[in-house]
């Protein structure tokens, strides 16, 4: 359990990361340094953000859960952001930046208009609170296991906490912050894979432990899982869609050109190439080392999200285990404050100045967005709270149901948007509506004796069962084929507009912005990459000054262990960046 060093950990943590909201809060003079950072962002700082803003305690809880249950079938979930992000860094991530944006509705209204911009606007905060909510119950699933307190005060302490962080910096803070926080996640996790393989004695002990065919990624469609392997094969259409559409403009659109977005898009394509095979040792590790983990923490709707945190308290020596806390912490607060600026930008960007306040000075524009923030903060914590108390589906089906419902059709359109020019403004609303349906269909319609009635003659009783059991599966094969193809059927009612339309010059302004390279200097100016590395250094350095003084805790010697690789790990990203800092000042100067 965690004792008072580990208290202390986390109280430094908190410090640490309100210091950075602080400092970077005398950045945000204007609206879009607020949201988008000035377009002057390093890359590397994007990339980590990226990394970070998807990595949520859902993988210590959800992600774990399914390791614990099912087996490797978990990793082929983290190739899909692999293949997402190959093909971002191949050809979309640029042409996203060369949007010119501040948010994504605002690319959106330029292809299909007001219409649509609002109707997407409305549906993104919607999936973004639903998103943020899941997340905050991952999270509270870890704290619940480490403190041993109740789900729903947990959900409420951490959510005003991440809520009052977000207010701070804005898009500014949001990167830096997420940078030093997947430098404290990838060391105190890869320590308490080390720890885990020490423990059980290692790699091949740790194989033979793992139950009969949890390694195998592509389960029979005879075993009756949820995740057989055309489950696996179903899910990679929609993730190209989901990680690769106008919606996704804000990952990059804070850095400065699109040759720092396609480098952007390589940090969590490495990442979750990666670091997915050390995260999830741990849960499969518990099941030698907490064989009654589901007796244990029966007090939760699906103990085997416990399976991650339940070794980590068993193995990391004192103040590693309160540096883990703080890292799992982290995962949700950079995912949380990320969707928090984003839908404030949205709300503030593509509502309440071109709908509600045309004439809004700027600094009107940045005080409503910080207000808002708290707001979106306030409506996540309830959400969390209510699903809570009223669900006991697992947090990896919810995901997967936010997924269906609600992330597929809103990417589909602005993915074949991008390619495909002629088609109505109303193709974009129309085919989210469309892809909606069809999920209604599938999670709600499908069992009922009406549609079985129907489809039994035709599939046959096997193959409905089956297809009743997977439903997610089905939503895959079913929902996102339909659904693009209406998308490419409403060609049929594309009538060319009168060139002096308006609607008609945003849709060139669209197509001719993303096909042309941004000029820095031109168009923006002021590349000040030198002065951030530096600021990011002294930081990195200074946290692994602290974690360092950890080594003078009375621990084993494998833990003292794991607690210098953390401080070096840490120290020596933060130095690399300080050298690489000085050198770009003295190239920048003309200093040879």
């Amino acid at each position: 359990m965690l004792t008072n060093y580990d208290y202390l950990v986390l109280a430094f943590y908190c410090v640490f990361i309100g210091f950075i909201g602080w400092y970077f809060k005398r950045l945000n003079k204007l609206s879009g340094d607020y949201f988008i950072g000035g377009y002057r962002i390093a890359w590397w700082m994007v990339g980590g953000s990226a990394f970070m803003s998807q990595l949520s305690a859902w993988t210590f809880t959800g992600a774990s859960e399914m390791a614990y249950t099912y087996g490797g079938v978990i990793f082929t979930i983290y190739l899909y952001d692999v293949v997402g992000y190959i093909i971002a860094a191949s050809w979309f991530a640029p042409r996203l930046r060369q949007l010119r944006v501040i948010t994504p509705m605002t690319a959106v209204y330029q292809r299909f208009g007001r219409m649509s911009e609002q109707f997407y606007n409305w549906f993104s905060m919607l999936g973004a609170v639903f998103g943020g909510a899941v997340w905050l119950m991952g999270l509270s699933i870890i704290m619940a296991a480490a403190f041993q307190t109740p789900q729903i005060p947990t959900i409420l302490a951490c959510g005003v906490t991440v809520t009052i962080m977000a207010l701070y910096g804005g898009r500014w803070a949001v990167a830096a912050s997420d940078f030093i926080q997947a430098l404290l996640i990838l060391s105190v996790t890869s320590a308490a894979a080390i720890l885990t393989v020490r423990e059980i004695g290692g790699i091949g002990s740790l194989l033979d432990q793992i139950p009969k065919g949890h390694l195998n990624p592509f389960i029979p469609l005879e075993s009756g899982s949820r995740y057989d392997w055309l489950y696996v094969a179903s899910g990679i259409l929609p993730i190209i869609y989901f990680r690769n559409n106008v919606l996704n403009t804000n990952r990059y659109i804070s850095t400065k050109d699109g040759r720092e977005a396609r480098k952007a898009a390589f940090v969590p394509l490495i990442g979750y190439l990666i670091f997915p095979f050390i995260w999830l040792i741990p849960a499969f590790g518990a099941h030698a080392l907490v064989p009654d983990l589901l007796q244990k923490y029966g007090m939760f709707n699906n103990p085997g999200e416990a399976a991650y945190i339940a070794v980590a308290i068993q193995l990391l020596p004192t103040g590693l285990l309160g540096l883990l806390i703080a890292g799992l912490f982290a995962t949700t607060m950079s995912s949380m404050d990320t969707a928090l600026v984003a839908n404030s930008a949205l709300f503030v960007k593509n509502f309440y100045q071109p709908i509600l306040r045309p004439r809004a000075t700027d600094r009107e524009l940045l005080r409503v967005g910080q207000v808002l923030t708290g707001v979106f903060g306030l409506i996540i914590v309830c959400t969390a709270i209510f699903l809570v108390s009223g669900f006991t589906i697992s947090l990896f089906d919810i995901y997967q149901v936010l997924l269906g419902y609600i992330g597929g059709p809103l990417g589909i359109p602005l993915f074949l948007g991008m390619f495909i020019r002629r088609t109505p403004p109303w193709s974009g609303w129309a085919t989210v509506l469309f892809g909606v349906m069809v999920g209604i269909f599938t999670f709600n319609l499908y069992d009922t004796a009406t549609v079985r009635g129907l489809l039994v003659p035709v599939l046959g009783e096997g193959n409905y069962l089956y297809w009743s059991a997977h439903k997610f599966t089905m939503t895959n094969l079913l929902n996102i084929p339909l659904t693009s193809l209406f998308f490419v059927a409403t060609r049929f009612f594309y009538r060319p507009a009168d060139p002096r339309d308006p609607a008609a010059a945003e849709v060139d302004r669209f197509f001719r912005n993303m096909r042309t390279p941004v000029d820095f200097e031109k168009e923006v100016g002021n590349d000040n990459s030198a002065v951030q590395a530096r600021l990011i250094g002294r930081l990195a350095v200074a946290y692994a000054v602290f974690i360092a003084l950890l080594l003078f805790i009375p621990n084993p010697a494998h833990g003292r262990m794991a607690i210098l690789g953390c401080a070096l790990f840490v120290g020596g990203i933060g130095t690399v960046l300080l050298i690489y800092g000085a050198a770009r000042t003295r190239r920048d100067k003309g200093v040879r």
